[in-house]
């Protein structure tokens, strides 16, 4: 998770922001989430290849199953920046379900928000 929310996977990071650049400067209501995880799919498409996990699983299906965009009105202006988030589905992982409370990722969700947003200043 930490290479999705607090930004530590530079290469999918980079390739997401770079990709999303022109849509993400549109009208938020303009942009559909289902749109946004097309950008994604083709960002982990691209970072994470082929590799495979041990259970024969390939981690680009792994993650497209767990990883999506969401738009998330944080009230700060009204382009696509201001709103998009990733939400991370913990769905049928239930001991990190245990440890990781819909609190704990509404936390990680806003240091995601504020990490993405400081990529436009780099």
């Amino acid at each position: 998770m930490k290479d999705f929310f607090l930004c530590g996977k530079g290469d999918f990071i980079q390739h997401l922001y770079d990709s999303l650049k022109e849509k993400l400067s549109q009208k938020k209501h303009e942009i559909s989430e289902h749109s946004l995880d097309g950008y994604i799919s083709d960002s982990i498409g691209k970072c994470f290849g082929d590799f495979v996990l041990p259970d024969k699983q390939s981690y680009r299906d792994a993650i497209l199953y767990r990883l999506l965009a969401k738009k998330i009105d944080y009230g700060t202006g009204g382009e696509g920046w201001d709103c998009f988030n990733l939400q991370y589905s913990l769905e049928k992982i239930e001991p990190m379900q245990a440890l990781l409370s819909p609190e704990i990722m509404m936390n990680y969700q806003k240091i995601f928000f504020f990490l993405w947003r400081t990529k436009q200043i780099e």
